[in-house]
């Protein structure tokens, strides 16, 4: 809850939605831009592990960008 609390961008931004695959991996980057404050984050979700960036399977990766 501290990530949403700290990054408007996920309670008021708008999203991109990005499929890749990695392996036998399914992976969906989520990336979502608040204009207000020019705060960006990406929600990285594998439906298996994979070490793009160390994703455990059903796991989200939280990543501020901006």
């Amino acid at each position: 809850m501290t990530f949403r609390h700290d990054n408007p961008a996920m309670w008021r931004g708008t999203m991109q939605f990005d499929r890749y695959k990695k392996d036998d991996a399914e992976i969906l980057v989520v990336v979502k831009t608040d204009t207000e404050t020019d705060n960006r984050v990406a929600m990285i979700f594998s439906d298996r592990d994979t070490e793009t960036r160390r994703v455990r399977g059903y796991v989200p990766e939280l990543i501020k960008l901006a």
